[in-house]
Parts: structure tokens; C-alpha cells; sequence
């Protein structure tokens, strides 16, 4: 079963680490795997430091905190935003999102996936924005297909 590494397992680890033990020895101490206490060291730990449980708390705490930042939500403000760029004219995400970063200068921060993800929510702005391109190559292979034939002449277009 896995668990989240509590801020009394850091204690511990940062007790036998002190103590100049190896996560091999420690391991079965504190009821953890040893890839699970060297994978908190490694990524708790700043550069050039020891491991300390209250500077492993915090990293944690923040990361869990951060965690979600790369599929960035749209708040109330940037949907109304997204609205009103949409009410004025015909626009694709990456217009949106560009229009955004300009008229709020950075601080209306979003992504062109969760536009596009709030766009597909809400049908009636579906129509708002531009269809996507045709694929030139599928459309030149089209016209580029076997000669014509009419009574028995080759007929080109």
C-alpha cells in the first residue's frame, strides 16, 4: 500500500542518517522500502546540503501545492475574459490565450489546452471559433489522382 512519507518518518530518517547508517540497515526501522527512503532523499534534499526533515516537509508541502500548475484552471475572471475576446471576434486558443497575456499583462495566467478544454465545455462558444485547417497534403493528393478519360481522350482539369 503506499503512503505519503509522514514528517515523523523524515525525523526518523534524518535521525539515522546522522548516525551515519545506511537506508539498508534503517529501512525495515521505520516500516519503509529502501527505494521509497533514498527517492525521499533524492528529491527532498537541496543541493550541496544534508538531508534535513524540516527542509523535506517544506519541499514536499510545496510541490504538493504546485502540483497542478501545468493543467492550469480558468477562473471566473478569465472565463469572462474568454467571453468577451470570443464576443468580439472569431478566435482560435492561441489568439486567446496571447490576447490574455497581453491585456493583462502576465498576470491572467493560463494555458492554450485549458482554453481550448473550456471552449469544448460550453457549446455555445463552440461557434466562435475558427475550424481547423485542412490538411494541404490530403488535399493535394485529391487533385492529383489517375488521368480522366472522356471518349477515349485523356482529360485534364
Amino acid at each position: 500500500m503506499l503512503t505519503n512519507i509522514t514528517f515523523e518518518d523524515r525525523k526518523n530518517i534524518e535521525k539515522h542518517l546522522r548516525r551515519g547508517e545506511s537506508p539498508q540497515v534503517f529501512s525495515q526501522k521505520i516500516g519503509r522500502a529502501v527505494s521509497s527512503i533514498r527517492y525521499e532523499m533524492r528529491r527532498n534534499t537541496l543541493p550541496g546540503k544534508s538531508y534535513s526533515a524540516e527542509v523535506a516537509q517544506k519541499l514536499a508541502i510545496d510541490r504538493a501545492r504546485n502540483a497542478g500548475i501545468g493543467r492550469l484552471s480558468i477562473t471566473p475572471a478569465i472565463a469572462k475574459q474568454i467571453r468577451k475576446i470570443l464576443a468580439a471576434k472569431i478566435a482560435n486558443p492561441g489568439e486567446i490565450f496571447r490576447n490574455l497575456l497581453e491585456s493583462s499583462k502576465g498576470r491572467m495566467q493560463t494555458s492554450p489546452s485549458s482554453i481550448r478544454r473550456y471552449i469544448y465545455q460550453h457549446p455555445e462558444l463552440m461557434e466562435r471559433i475558427p475550424p481547423r485547417r485542412v490538411n494541404l497534403r490530403e488535399e493535394s493528393q485529391e487533385t492529383i489522382s489517375s488521368p480522366k478519360y472522356v471518349d477515349g481522350n485523356i482529360v485534364t482539369y
